[in-house]
Order: C-alpha cells, then sequence, then structure tokens
C-alpha cells in the first residue's frame, strides 16, 4: 500500500528537506518512491 504526501520545497546542495509534520510518518530504512515536478519560471519572469 502506498501512502502519498505533497508539498513544496526548494533543493539546497542536492538535498531536499522533508518538513517535519511529515517526518513522524517515516521510518530510517524506509522505501519510498519520489516523483519530482520542477515549476518552470513563465518568460515574464525573466525580462523582470
Amino acid at each position: 500500500m502506498l501512502d502519498a504526501v505533497e508539498f513544496q520545497a526548494k533543493i539546497q546542495n542536492g538535498f531536499i528537506q522533508i518538513p517535519d509534520e511529515y517526518k513522524q510518518e517515516l521510518n530510517e530504512g524506509d522505501d519510498i518512491q519520489v516523483i519530482v515536478l520542477v515549476k518552470k519560471k513563465s518568460l515574464n519572469q525573466y525580462h523582470a
């Protein structure tokens, strides 16, 4: 069975920080599946 959580984060030094509210649901050594969706900047943001 899979449980899913969704949150937004920034990559820092190659790592994604898991918010504290989800950490209690995870145990050291758990197998997880990660899907990364990258929010691309629109063209308008480049011309600001």
